[in-house]
């Protein structure tokens, strides 16, 4: 672990890369990336900051995630701002505000981007190096579609491209529904990707969810070629430091 993560910086959650990590992390970055543009995700990237006014239009997505937020109230000397912003927590809401801009702009259905980030979540349960941070590297993507059926399928493409980035490091996970009380906020079905640790724990190494249109009916965004009819979505996250958790596990590292 030592060889990864330097676990000493000043900040409970929070740890420093080491070379040896980001060769490993740009190598699995890469497979990762390559499996989304051939799915058809296209890169993006998103401001770190959103305005509370956003992040909250999505109730549920909110409720959830909120006792993890960390929030940015002032800048310089103690100029106040004028509404708070939080640090990317998840990206949700932001795209389905990119959507509806989008689709106003004429582009068209369906949407797939993914974005490489890093994200902040004031974690309360024990901090762990790789397993559990506040501040942690993934990807995450975000559909659009006309359709639930297509979402659905999505979910699915979703689960070969995990199968196939773990096939390169001879590893599998379960894929596996979440109950209701542990779905993505704000999220109306949710599939983890559990991989089996050599200890018997399970680590969640991604993450797919069905959103259906509780983000679209937040936010206003309707279909382009049917504007009496919201959109539906999908998000997709995948977590680098847990992989490499089990790469380092399983002595592939």
């Amino acid at each position: 672990m030592d060889s990864l993560i330097d676990s000493r910086y000043p900040i409970e959650g929070f740890f420093i890369r080491r070379p040896e990590f980001i060769k490993v992390y740009r190598r699995v970055e890469k497979i990762a990336a390559e499996l989304l543009e051939e799915d058809g995700y296209q890169p993006v990237l998103f401001p770190t900051l959103i305005p509370e006014g956003v992040i909250s239009k999505e109730v549920r997505h909110i409720r959830g995630f909120r006792p993890a937020v960390y929030w940015v109230t002032e800048i310089g000397r103690g100029k106040k701002l004028k509404e708070r912003l939080a640090l990317a927590i998840s990206s949700e809401t932001i795209f389905c505000l990119a959507f509806k801009n989008w689709l106003a702009d004429g582009q068209s259905l369906p949407f797939k981007f993914y974005q490489q980030r890093t994200v902040f979540r004031g974690e309360h349960k024990k901090i762990s190096p790789l397993l559990r941070e506040k501040e942690f590297l993934w990807i995450e993507a975000h559909t659009a579609f006309r359709s639930e059926k297509e979402c659905l399928n999505q979910t699915e493409r979703d689960r070969r491209i995990i199968n196939k980035l773990l096939e390169k490091f001879d590893l599998q996970a379960n894929f596996v529904k979440r109950a209701d009380d542990d779905r993505c906020p704000g999220a109306e079905i949710t599939y983890g990707f559990d991989l089996s640790m050599p200890d018997g724990s399970k680590n969640q190494i991604a993450s797919t969810h069905f959103l259906g249109q509780k983000f679209s009916r937040a936010f206003g965004v309707k279909r382009d070629d049917d504007r009496n009819s919201f959109i539906f979505q999908t998000s997709f996250g995948i977590g680098f430091s847990r992989i490499i958790a089990a790469l380092m596990a399983y002595g592939k590292i």
